[in-house]
């Protein structure tokens, strides 16, 4: 691949060591050496290639107006400096970017449209007022406390976390003396970090599906980092560890199935008419139980019953001692969904009403 364009070789300057060294990183590659160039931004330039792209040398060759880069390749691309000109309103659309390290790089007021990264490193950078429009992320490395965002909009919060990576490679890792399960347990735990932080910064940025996805996401993210965590310290004791990390294990994935069941009814707070729905159809659902098991003899007193049930006033009512085990089992399933129903529904109501974003 050729870099097209104007570089200076006489201000090149060593691969960073984060390249070499920081082997977590979607960047790392111990065995590229060679030097990068810093490059002036020409404009008439549809690829960058191992260039040193500074905020300094942007802002002197496009000093006035709006800077947009359309259909533009940067590959193995470090980005430095503070990208923070709101008066040339920077715009990246339709780009791709393949290894790139955005490490020591400040963005503010820059908007990134249907982009693509791969491969790249967004961690110790920050991003202030940025928009990420339908942007696709894959193999994305970045930090829980060194990769600053505030006030972004993103529409895909959730393919952005599930991008963090981390190196898994068995034979690097036992290199370094570290494990791929321990790794694995730190991949968790930055990616509920930054969805906590996505999930903030778009509570008062974006449009409601974008925010109440990144809900769903850090929900989720925060039972699968402690699923790994447990796996990871299952095999660290003995024999009543072992069973106890079990035990967890069985609990958080109960948890993370009635957590995803729940948001599912109300689009995870979303959706008032969802619950609605559901609450319909688990009376239809349990008086049709009632008629065809013959636990009461009319369609009516079934429906009427079931009704009564699910909203948790007629369960003593209909519940008595010596009743058979077919009713006494029936009516409880009913009264249990009644209260998974209620404790979703009365929640979502006052969060749609009291709550606004």
């Amino acid at each position: 691949m050729q870099t097209v364009g104007t570089s200076h070789p006489q201000a090149s300057c060593p691969v960073r060591s984060r390249r070499l060294k920081n082997y977590w990183e979607p960047i790392y590659n111990p065995g590229d050496d060679g030097e990068f160039f810093i490059s002036d931004w020409a404009i008439d330039n549809k690829e960058y290639h191992r260039s040193r792209l500074g905020a300094n040398e942007l802002y002197k060759s496009r000093k006035n107006g709006r800077i947009k880069f359309e259909k533009v390749i940067f590959f193995k691309c470090d980005f430095t400096g503070n990208f923070l000109s709101r008066k040339n309103k920077l715009e990246f659309a339709n780009c791709q970017f393949d290894c790139c390290d955005f490490g020591y790089s400040s963005w503010k007021f820059a908007k990134f449209k249907n982009c693509e990264f791969h491969a790249c490193s967004i961690s110790m950078s920050s991003f202030d007022e940025v928009q990420f429009l339908n942007c696709i992320w894959k193999k994305i490395g970045f930090s829980g406390n060194e990769t600053k965002i505030e006030n972004i909009i993103m529409t895909n919060p959730e393919e952005f976390i599930n991008s963090g990576y981390t190196n898994l490679d068995e034979w690097v890792l036992k290199q370094l003396g570290t494990e791929n399960e321990y790794q694995q347990m730190r991949l968790e735990k930055t990616k509920a970090k930054m969805a906590k932080i996505i999930r903030n910064s778009l509570e008062n940025q974006g449009d409601d599906d974008a925010y109440y996805e990144a809900v769903k996401v850090y929900l989720n993210q925060i039972i699968i980092y402690k699923i790994a965590k447990v796996k990871y310290y299952a095999n660290k004791g003995g024999v009543i560890n072992h069973l106890f990390c079990v035990l967890k294990l069985i609990s958080y994935m109960i948890e993370k199935c009635i957590i995803n069941m729940s948001g599912f009814v109300n689009a995870w707070g979303q959706s008032i008419g969802r619950p609605i729905l559901t609450g319909i159809v688990i009376v239809l659902f349990f008086a049709i139980l009632y008629y065809w098991l013959k636990i009461f003899t009319s369609c009516q007193r079934s429906l009427i019953a079931s009704g009564e049930i699910t909203l948790l006033v007629g369960y003593t009512k209909y519940a008595f001692k010596g009743m058979g085990k077919l009713k006494e089992i029936l009516l409880a399933l009913n009264m249990f969904a009644g209260i998974w129903w209620y404790s979703v529904f009365i929640p979502t109501v006052i969060n749609r009403i009291c709550r606004v974003r």
